[in-house]
């Protein structure tokens, strides 16, 4: 059932705009959040007390676009960059997998047989 009821407000995990969030596909409360401040905050809707609801912040330095999860379990965090970077994480140990800044080289040199513009 829909209401227009606020039922948590977490504006304090951020510094900046909030450009992404994500639901977890198979947690229930689990969110995750990214923003123009370069955060990815992980948030559990099931704690009790709102200042226990944040779980986890992982810093990627620059402003995101996109989030999404991914592998089997949903166990990894891809972020896209707002300059063109990729960055995957383990959500469980909060550990940085892959960081690529700039991911327009890599793609030119895949696509060499045909063009790509890149802007």
């Amino acid at each position: 059932l829909r209401t227009r009821k606020v039922l948590r407000n977490y504006g304090d995990v951020h510094t900046d705009d909030i450009t992404q969030v994500r639901c977890h596909p198979t947690l229930a409360s689990a969110v995750v959040s990214g923003g123009e401040d370069g955060l990815v905050c992980l948030v559990n809707n099931a704690a009790q007390d709102i200042d226990d609801a944040l779980e986890a912040v992982l810093n990627c330095g620059v402003s995101l676009s996109r989030l999404g999860f991914a592998g089997q379990q949903h166990q990894q965090l891809y972020a896209l960059t707002s300059v063109h970077g990729v960055q995957m994480w383990d959500i469980g140990t909060e550990k940085l997998l892959v960081g690529i800044e700039d991911l327009r080289p890599a793609l030119q040199t895949a696509a060499s047989h045909f063009p790509v513009p890149f802007e």
